[in-house]
């Protein structure tokens, strides 16, 4: 993994493929992290990666960030609007990146695009309450934890509890977060 500073920038259509590749490498390093499995995602077609990729470049109600270090994907993740208002999914740092406030910059990333698109208000997640460093992130940004823990339905004993950050309206106080 090359070293260099971190962009931050929406996925490319044409990049359907290194879409993927850092999709399932995500599955693969954090299996408990994800609603879905590497099994399932390695069966999708190219035509549904490519279509992934297309939505969260160009979609005005999804998109999907991703954060590039010296040429290669370290960090994605997707907020899209869904009937219950806008939802972060797939937020996901290589380990290689962690600890260097990826997480924290690429969360920040979608929250302001999310609110220069669709105006101040609600977001939701889901998360792992067992993955302290996601959860000490998305608390540092506002997110607060709401009733509805759920199983994993593929990880048998697994949960995830949904956190909501009530207003997205920006703020420049950010309390520090340490990635690990």
């Amino acid at each position: 993994m090359s070293a260099g500073p971190v962009r931050l920038r929406r996925v490319r259509t044409a990049e359907w493929a290194r879409l993927r590749e850092l999709r399932l490498r995500a599955l693969r390093t954090d299996p408990l992290a994800f609603g879905s499995t590497l099994r399932a995602e390695l069966e999708l077609s190219e035509p549904h990666w490519r279509d992934r990729a297309r939505s969260g470049a160009t979609a005005p109600e999804t998109a999907t960030w991703v954060a590039e270090q010296g040429g290669d994907l370290v960090g994605l993740a997707t907020l899209a609007r869904t009937p219950n208002g806008p939802q972060l999914f797939g937020m996901w740092v290589d380990p290689v990146a962690r600890g260097r406030g990826v997480g924290g910059k690429l969360l920040d990333s979608l929250l302001e695009w999310a609110r220069k698109t669709w105006g101040p208000g609600p977001i939701r997640l889901e998360v792992n309450p067992d993955q302290g460093s996601a959860v000490r992130l998305y608390r540092s940004r506002g997110f607060q934890f709401v009733s509805g823990e759920r199983g994993l339905a593929h990880a048998p004993g697994a949960l995830v509890r949904p956190m909501v950050l009530a207003t997205n309206v920006g703020s420049s106080a950010r309390e520090p977060v340490t990635e690990g």
